[in-house]
């Protein structure tokens, strides 16, 4: 597609058996917004130039071959980029911070870090990482207002679930923390009412179950918390009436012999 000065603005192949390389060539074009090359089977690395182009707003390259690490210049200082799809590849290494960044999709890979800078990036709304390499520390520090989806699961992180990832998400619906080795004890009180799937199956939680575990939640369709040993206590009449309530409740399931639970559509 071409703007009116014709300039390619939108270059669009998605599933058109392409093969081969990403060509370097492509760096050439200055105007374009969007470029989106998914479900293609490209191969090798991803040209350097590429997310430095100067008006790129959109760039969906997943499901597809690719290898290597994603190396920008303008990261965190010019560039305009507002959606990374990276997801389905065997990238490495970690993702240039994108301060304009509103959806970042980069799971299925290889990635061994994940930028901190991300934690506390305002314009995010989604952040999609699960199934990578991960095998650090759990960040600890998260403030962002606007995230909706955060999906870290089915890696090796080290550490605990922070109180500052309970408390400064205030608009978060989409919690998937599941397989992740984390530790930590569940929070009394969320800033966001609006959580609807929570996965924090098979990882290591600790503790109590609060009271007051999820009262605000107005949304919720799926609650898992099965395969915490460490985790007791029960999911109360009070919490059971607010969830079932709204009448949108799928899955709430736990490990009955550990957290009682006369809600639980299912028992570990």
């Amino acid at each position: 597609t071409c703007n009116g000065n014709d300039y390619v603005a939108v270059l669009d192949l998605w599933n058109q058996n392409l093969v081969g390389r990403i060509p370097d060539e492509i760096t050439s074009l200055e105007t374009l917004q969007v470029l989106r090359l998914p479900n293609n089977t490209l191969v090798g690395t991803i040209p350097e130039r590429l997310l430095d182009l100067p008006n790129l707003l959109w760039l969906d390259l997943s499901n597809n071959q690719l290898t290597g690490s994603v190396v920008s210049s303008t990261a965190s200082g010019s560039s305009p980029l507002l959606t990374l799809y990276l997801n389905s590849n065997a990238l490495q290494g970690t993702i240039p911070y994108f301060s304009q960044l509103t959806s970042l999709r980069i799971h299925g890979n290889q990635f061994s870090e994940l930028n901190p800078l991300y934690t506390t990036s305002s314009p995010l709304k989604r952040l999609v990482a699960y199934d990578n390499k991960f095998q650090g520390d759990f960040p600890q520090s998260w403030n962002l207002p606007n995230l909706i989806h955060l999906d870290l699961g089915l890696n090796q992180w080290k550490g605990s679930i922070p109180q500052s990832l309970w408390q400064n998400l205030p608009s978060l619906e989409f919690l998937l923390l599941n397989e992740a080795q984390l530790k930590g004890n569940l929070p009394a009180t969320t800033a966001s009412p609006f959580l609807s799937y929570v996965w924090l199956q098979s990882n290591q939680l600790t503790g109590t179950v609060p009271e007051t575990f999820g009262q605000n939640w107005l949304n919720l369709t799926t609650l898992q918390l099965q395969g915490n040993p460490g985790l007791k206590g029960s999911i109360g009449p009070t919490q059971c009436l607010q969830w079932q309530q709204q009448g949108l409740v799928e899955v709430i399931r736990a490990d009955c012999n550990l957290v009682s639970c006369s809600c639980c559509t299912s028992c570990s």
